[in-house]
């Protein structure tokens, strides 16, 4: 009869045992649980910010080649660099003798 006891109460410590385990998993599982849905609501935040963000340089990108097809093709001499110093130069020469003649 006593081994028979102490089988029982080995068997219920090892109840309490797999009791308290199955506590501290679902309270991991609760707290994984919330973590999981504020990561998704962060996914969704950044998806829908990216998304924004997308859509804007598309918008300035079409806008910017809108801008570009109407302005036509710079006079020229205009497009001239601080590359070129001495053709800008010559340029302007030629356009000052241009208009007094």
């Amino acid at each position: 009869l006593q081994p028979l006891r102490r089988q029982v109460e080995e068997y219920k410590m090892r109840a309490v045992d797999a009791e308290v385990k199955l506590a501290e998993c679902q309270e991991d599982l609760r707290k994984m649980e919330f973590l999981s849905q504020n990561l998704n609501s962060a996914h969704k935040q950044l998806e829908s910010g990216a998304r924004m963000q997308r859509e804007e340089a598309e918008e300035l990108r079409r806008r910017l080649q809108e801008d570009e097809e109407q302005i036509a093709g710079p006079v020229i001499g205009e497009s001239m660099s601080e590359l070129n110093p001495q053709v800008k130069e010559e340029l302007c020469r030629l356009r000052n003798e241009n208009t007094q003649l």
